[in-house]
């Protein structure tokens, strides 16, 4: 594939002029030629050298502009793993969906200008040089996350259009709630975290005081915004087609009056370290918001590894450069071929002496210079060949033949992981643990290696490792691999089972010996099946177990691992359920 195909269709039209060109040069030369006498006869008084050399410049020419526009479109195969680093920055913003908020005490209703400044936060913190991880929760009388944490603005300001007054079947306002679940929903994340709710101020005894304090014990801090006026208004309720059909009343018949109160906003900012704004028409107010979230703790960390195509334009750019080269040195002139090749001749008879090598360093060293790019990109080319063809071996199960392309490709080159990893896995696949934690070991050790891959590499020792009963050495390397690599829950999982089997070893079957092939000589036989996945109950009995066992792995290590696997994942069981309205809390459904 190419970077920048359209350049390869400027290459048939530069081509093409190129090779018109050199036809009309060639036209006009023979009506010149023809002027002095017939053209056969002019041929004959000619050597047929000085035709082929100006035949073979001409193709040199179209080469060079041919293989330049080749490189401007940029080849690109083979795949690599790059990790982007940048400050970790994390918002999620809790609006009220409560039937308070459709009173029309501001224009035109207190929900709408929530959602007009939910646009603008949303703008502003694109805008920002490190853009943030944004996530959205809706709350009335219950909580629920409709928008997970993510860096795709656009799929965040999609949800804006789902968000009304009915969207939950529970009706009320239970800000508490709210801020409990964007508690468990940033406690995993590090560094800046900040939630800001967008709310009249409303609650029905969920305590959002007390949960503000446990929010700020986690690092968050809490900004909120209030919608409404004071004197307040009652709450219009309308049909489908906007007609106002009557006003919200309470359970003795009087029409609700819902007034905004800054008191709770306020308490709920001060208590988390945040601060508290009253929207309005201006919107001076998202400013000075979008300011204070910068001006949080920050911390740097891995923000996502991605596979990327490699460029390979120096391979048709050293070609171009060696054709001109070549095109160069080609005279026309009769006889100047025979003097540039006896020169040469002399040059490199003087260079295999050591005196002719310290009198023409500076000539030898360009030399080099000319034909190592092109010797280092034709080696990268044959490795990257062996490595697409193992892999193609790989994926249709030929593992013998796929592990001996991906040995050839490390001998092209030794200082590449990629064709290492895969050795290993190969290995792996034919049963032969040992030279796969060999091969998974070297992976590691190479300087520059990506975290994932060493990661994955860990966590196969682990499998290598556990294969063979050795549940130490395992454990070890899962350790290793979740250090590196949080985000894998199977390593997690594995971790606990070989801790498990390190402080409850499996029983060993009397005629186990006998038939073990592991103990004969020869090798060989089938390894120990993996144990049975234990249910979720299971694993957090051995993670309370586990404490110190003979891989030096402490209580708190083993807690900080399995606990950071589960950072980043949202609680999105929460679903919006349909059907009939549950009950508000104390009566109240607005």
């Amino acid at each position: 594939m190419f970077r920048n195909p359209l350049y390869l269709l400027w290459m048939v039209l530069a081509g093409g002029f190129v090779w018109i060109l050199i036809r009309l040069g060639n036209s006009k030369r023979e009506k010149i030629s023809s002027s002095f006498g017939n053209l056969e006869t002019l041929s004959r008084l000619l050597k047929p050298e000085t035709i082929h050399r100006r035949n073979i410049k001409a193709f040199l020419q179209l080469a060079v502009i041919v293989l330049l526009f080749l490189a401007l479109a940029g080849p690109q195969w083979g795949i690599e793993l790059r990790s982007s680093k940048t400050s970790s920055k994390v918002v999620l913003i809790a609006i009220d969906t409560s039937l308070s908020m459709l009173t029309e005490d501001v224009s035109p209703n207190r929900l709408e200008r929530a959602r007009n400044e939910l646009q603008l936060i949303l703008s502003g913190l694109k805008e920002e040089e490190t853009p943030a991880r944004i996530g959205i929760l809706v709350f009335s009388g219950q909580a629920t996350l409709i928008c997970p944490l993510t860096t795709d603005f656009g799929a965040v300001s999609q949800t804006l259009s789902d968000i009304h007054a009915d969207m939950l079947p529970t009706p009320g306002t239970a800000m508490g709630d709210a801020i409990n679940l964007a508690t468990q929903t940033l406690s995993p994340y590090a560094g800046n975290k900040s939630l800001i709710i967008l709310s009249d101020g409303g609650d029905h005894g969920t305590h959002p005081g007390q949960s503000a304090q446990e929010a700020a014990a986690h690092g968050i801090r809490i900004f909120t915004l209030g919608f409404g006026t004071p004197e307040g208004g009652p709450i219009p309720i309308k049909d489908a087609s906007g007609n106002l059909i009557r006003y919200q009343k309470n359970k003795s018949g009087t029409t609700v009056i819902t007034h905004l109160r800054p008191e709770i906003l306020q308490k709920v900012a001060s208590k988390s370290g945040g601060t508290y704004w009253q929207a309005s028409a201006a919107q001076d107010e998202i400013s000075a918001l979008l300011k204070a979230i910068e001006q949080g703790p920050q911390s740097k960390g891995v923000k996502e590894t991605t596979h990327v195509y490699k460029n390979h334009f120096l391979i048709p750019l050293s070609l171009a450069f060696f054709f001109l080269l070549i095109e160069l040195l080609i005279p026309e002139k009769i006889g100047a071929l025979e003097k540039i090749s006896k020169s040469g001749k002399n040059l490199f008879e003087k260079a295999k002496s050591i005196k002719s090598i310290k009198k023409e360093p500076a000539l030898l060293i360009l030399l080099a210079l000319v034909q190592l790019p092109l010797l280092s990109s034709v080696s990268k080319a044959g490795m990257e060949s062996d490595l697409r063809t193992g892999n193609e071996l790989y994926n249709n199960k030929q593992y013998a033949p796929a592990l001996n392309d991906y040995l050839s490709a490390i001998k092209t080159s030794p200082n590449d992981p990629r064709p290492i990893f895969n050795a290993g896995d190969a290995f792996y696949r034919l049963g032969k643990y040992g030279n796969a934690a060999k091969a998974f070991s070297e992976a590691t050790k190479i300087p520059g290696s990506p975290q994932t891959l060493k990661s994955a590499a860990y966590y196969t020792i682990g499998n290598s490792a556990f294969e063979k009963s050795q549940s130490a050495q395992a454990a070890v390397a899962y350790r290793n691999s979740l250090l590196l690599n949080p985000n894998n829950p199977e390593a997690a999982h594995n971790l606990a089972v070989a801790l498990h089997y390190l402080k409850h070893p499996p029983p060993q079957k009397k005629n186990q010996k006998k038939n073990n092939p592991q103990n004969k000589k020869g090798g060989g036989g089938n390894p120990p099946p993996p144990p049975p996945r234990p249910s979720s109950s299971q694993q957090n009995q051995k993670r309370q177990q586990s404490g110190q066992s003979q891989n030096q792995l402490s209580k708190d290590d083993l807690r900080r691992i399995l606990s950071s696997v589960t950072d980043k994942k949202p609680n999105t069981n929460q679903q919006i359920q349909k059907g009939s309205p549950s009950k508000a809390p104390d009566g109240e459904d607005w």
